[in-house]
């Protein structure tokens, strides 16, 4: 029992150096001739009879369900790219009282209209684009039996204070101006058409389904987490680098087998020591 628990200590100085250099990865700049972006997104339009809604994001109460009002800038953090949906007061109060991701993205999947099924959040950027922070901007129009969405311009800032807009072409391309560089990546998929008409989705137009969706429904992000942390970050600063699937942060497979191996290393190393310590 003496050398067991002796391990145990081992174990907990293995999860301390593991967490201190989870941190310090997390702490590490863009690669060279990157530019860390400051993103946003803003929701202007018109709601009757509904409530808007960005899953999954960070609200200050712990959870992952964020009200959106109008003309305020929200800012996704942990690398994930929320979808934008509306749903009745009484259905948007039932999806926040969730605890389990699954079960939200079923409630969404039945509840909720899709308004913009994935925000395009910006990272790390080439320098060259000299883009320093971004904040895209979504026309909605929502009611209680539809929501209709369409991409209004992206407001950019540079390097030394400039200032300008830009839009997107039916591609998803980003249309930014002078001085603002070419290398801004596209939108991705929005669940909307980018030819200047607003998309609609309806209950009407919604097939009922009988039995349990085989992967995740149409408009609930893929990349929603797979249990809400217990510590949710205690600021939205998208300045800092985020944790766990950020778009232009995560490591190599290569690079996390190599710091996977060297902590197993040290476990091993460890026991030893405090093991012939025991004796």
């Amino acid at each position: 029992m003496h050398v067991s628990s002796k391990w145990i200590l081992g174990g907990a100085l293995l999860g301390s150096v593991a967490t201190s250099a989870g941190a310090a990865r997390a702490d590490l700049p863009p690669p060279p001739g990157q530019t860390r972006v400051g993103y946003s997104f803003r929701v202007t339009g018109t709601v009757k009879d509904a409530v808007l809604v960005a899953y999954p994001l960070y609200n200050s109460g712990g959870g992952t369900v964020v009200d959106i009002a109008f003309d305020k800038d929200l800012v996704p953090i942990q690398g994930w790219t929320p979808g934008i949906y509306s749903l009745s007061t009484a259905d948007a109060t039932a999806l926040r009282a969730l605890k389990e991701p699954k079960d939200a993205d079923d409630f969404l999947a039945k509840k909720a209209h899709v308004c913009v099924k994935s925000v395009p959040r910006l990272f790390n950027i080439p320098s060259t684009t000299h883009v320093t922070s971004a904040i895209d901007v979504f026309q909605i129009d929502a009611t209680a039996t539809s929501c209709k969405a369409s991409f209004t311009k992206s407001i950019y800032t540079g390097e030394k204070g400039e200032k300008g807009e830009g839009t997107v072409d039916a591609a998803g391309h980003r249309l930014a101006p002078a001085p603002f560089g070419k290398g801004l990546p596209d939108v991705g998929d929005l669940g909307f058409p980018l030819d200047g008409k607003a998309a609609s989705t309806s209950s009407s137009a919604s097939p009922a389904t009988t039995s349990a969706p085989t992967s995740a429904p149409t408009g609930v992000p893929s990349s929603a987490p797979s249990s809400f942390p217990a510590n949710p970050p205690q600021a939205a600063d998208d300045n800092a680098p985020k944790r766990g699937g950020c778009a232009g942060c995560a490591l190599s497979s290569s690079d996390d087998a190599t710091f996977v191996g060297s902590l197993v290393a040290l476990a091993i190393v460890g026991g030893l020591v405090v093991r012939r310590r025991g004796h």
